[in-house]
């Protein structure tokens, strides 16, 4: 990977933000107008299946804003109490786990779309900018009557809402950082007449050459081929076919270039990756008296090439996907809804370590009841699918919650949750194992939520507790008497814990106060004592920490803002070793101001505050105390405003 000068990566990342806003300009066209405040996105609630009834739904601001505009979502989810995020350092592998379960059950959703891949089953959250996003939510809990096979510890919900607003808007961001780093992002929304769209470009580039210590009695060393460099861009455009009738079309792109650092186990490395995929969808709205009709289909494709001159290897793999779903919402009275939808999906891969091309076809159908009587409301929600021509478990769901005080809300939920085997699992060679079954399992939660508001103070407190088993665990491990190493239905998991949360909110004349803590405690053991490799009966699962917590406090005085984060996970097993504990804190400071009229906020944050030295994953070192600060300029063009600001 070329080692690109700071100066010519700055001269490149304004001029990538230029071309993106000048491109933007073009599609309404050049005029004159003043400078004024961004206005904020709304976003509305979603479909049944966004926020199941009973269900614990935890939701974040919109993604473009500050800093978060220069994140990635492994960045972002690791402020989001309940999801622990397993990272192999900055810019690398970023998966997740919710409740306790493994990576490949966790469904990410991009507006009513499933994206993980279906070779691995499994998504890499740093490869997923915050920037490209409006809304993002969590659903913890299993999700199989919702969302189908992998929503078994939860699903991350990302969504995208046009502008209601017309004329021309942008923000901006210019960043810079410790060991390299470098960020360039925009968004840039425009409407006219019936026309609508945005466009959401960035450019993301780091050394990661951060200095760190292999072991007490070693001296310390800077990271090596860690450099990363990410380009790409989301293109959005719409048209209101009518007063009650509009299409969107999605047009998202990205590359992403990566070097592999060595373990610390290795003396060098010079594995590279390289990502490149594309994902295409339109959606479609009608909204009647009493009905929303809705259609949405897919078309996604993705190469990854990875190479290792050292060991020799040249890894390249390729999926293509097509997927489509047609959705009717009916509300026959103000205490019902009734939603129904029939989807489709098949995906074909290719890759060297297949005998020839795979392929998988599935079809379903979804089904869900609300009502609602006086303060109670209840769903039941229900899923069939077939999965190449075989019938798949049938997968229903009840939610209840209700009001039994004005300040107290109960809420309990109960399902069943499934996990295909991947195509990687079934046709890997050697090893592939096509007789496997799909996991599956019942889940049940039960919380309860205090709220109270009184002038300008405001106090919210969830607690939930939940379980959940999963049978026919899938593990990949050796083979009886043989060396290797094969995907087999052989374990058996029970997941189990308590999750509280408290917001606190507290607003004077010219100042406001926000504070956050989420604590986690989770029991996921193996049921089943396994020789090889040995996991005793009752043994915590890998890298799923007993307890984690998360916590945030922040106050802002007219223009000035400050905000310390703070995260705790305790300490996991892993596979060669065990790692201990963390504890890591970050500050961030902002100031609002204007410069020429121009609306703009200035941000430094220092991560790892307290230079932690820690590990999240086993041999894979993680960067000391670190600095960033960027640039947001917010803008509108708008023929109907005055000069004023």
């Amino acid at each position: 990977m070329a080692v690109i000068s700071d100066s010519h990566r700055f001269r490149k990342g304004v001029s990538f933000l230029v071309a993106a806003v000048l491109s933007s300009w073009s599609v309404i066209g050049q005029s004159d107008s003043a400078w004024s405040v961004l206005p904020q996105v709304e976003v509305s609630a979603g479909r049944l299946r966004d926020r199941p009834v009973g269900a614990h739904v935890g939701t974040m601001d919109s993604a473009a804003t500050g800093f978060s505009m220069a994140d990635n979502l492994a960045d972002r989810l690791k402020t989001v109490p309940g999801i622990y995020i397993k990272d192999y350092g900055p810019g690398s592998l970023a998966t997740s786990s919710i409740r306790g379960g493994s990576a490949g059950q966790t469904a990410v959703i991009w507006n009513g779309l499933p994206i993980q891949s279906p070779m691995l089953g499994q998504l890499d959250f740093s490869l997923l900018p915050a920037v490209l996003f409006d809304d993002l939510a969590v659903s913890y809990g299993g999700g199989g009557s919702t969302w189908g096979s992998g929503a078994v510890g939860g699903a991350v919900l990302l969504d995208n809402h046009h502008p209601e607003e017309t004329g021309l808007s942008a923000r901006l961001l210019a960043a810079s950082g410790s060991f390299g780093r470098r960020d360039y992002a925009g968004v840039i929304r425009y409407g006219k007449g019936d026309f609508f769209g945005s466009t959401r470009p960035f450019l993301q580039h780091s050394d990661n050459d951060f200095p760190f210590q292999p072991a007490p009695s070693l001296p310390s060393k800077k990271q090596p081929n860690a450099a990363v460099r990410q380009t790409g861009i989301l293109q959005e455009l719409g048209w209101k076919i009518a007063s009650r009738q509009e299409a969107v079309l999605r047009v998202w792109r990205q590359k992403a270039d990566r070097e592999i650092p060595p373990t610390l186990t290795q003396t060098r490395s010079e594995a590279v990756q390289a990502d490149r995929f594309t994902r295409l969808a339109l959606h479609w709205k009608k909204t009647g008296n009493s009905t929303v009709w809705q259609a949405r289909a897919g078309y996604f494709t993705e190469n990854l090439d990875y190479q290792d001159p050292l060991s020799a290897v040249d890894s390249r793999s390729r999926f293509v996907t097509g997927l489509g779903e047609v959705e009717l919402t009916w509300i026959p009275s103000g205490h019902n809804r009734v939603q129904g939808a029939v989807s489709t999906y098949r995906t074909r891969a290719e890759t060297g370590a297949y005998a020839g091309p795979a392929s998988q076809s599935r079809s379903a159908l979804f089904g869900a009841w609300k009502h609602e009587e006086n303060s109670w409301t209840g769903q039941l929600d229900a899923r069939v699918e077939t999965v190449d021509g075989h019938l798949s478990p049938f997968m229903p769901g009840v939610g209840l919650e209700g009001r039994i005080f004005r300040f107290l809300t109960l809420t309990a939920r109960a399902g069943r949750h499934y996990r295909l085997p991947t195509l990687n699992d079934l046709y890997w060679q050697p090893g592939g194992n096509p007789e496997l079954l799909p996991e599956n399992g019942w889940n049940e939660e039960f919380g309860v939520d205090f709220h109270t508001v009184k002038s300008s103070f405001r106090v919210q407190f969830t607690a939930t507790a939940y379980h959940r088993r999963i049978k026919n665990w899938i593990l990949w491990a050796p083979l009886k008497d043989r060396q290797l190493y094969s995907p087999q239905n052989i374990a058996a998991v029970r997941s189990r814990g308590v999750e509280t949360r408290m917001n606190l909110t507290r607003a004077w004349h010219k100042a406001t106060l926000k504070a956050m803590l989420g604590w986690d405690l989770t029991r996921s053991t193996n049921e089943i004592a396994l020789p090889n490799p040995r996991i005793a009966r009752g043994e915590q699962l890998f890298y799923v920490p007993v307890q984690q917590a998360v916590g945030s406090i922040s106050f802002r005085y007219k223009a000035f803002q400050t905000t310390y984060r703070h995260r705790y996970a305790g300490p996991v097993n892993g596979i060669n070793e065990d790692l201990p504990g963390f504890s890591i804190g970050a500050v961030e400071l902002e100031h609002a101001f204007r410069f020429l009229q121009i609306p703009l906020r200035l941000t430094v944050q220092i991560g790892n505050l307290w230079d932690e030295d820690y590990r999240v994953v086993e041999r894979r070192p993680m960067p000391g105390r670190f600095w960033r600060a960027g640039l947001v300029a917010d803008l509108v063009f708008d023929r109907s405003s005055d000069s004023s600001p």
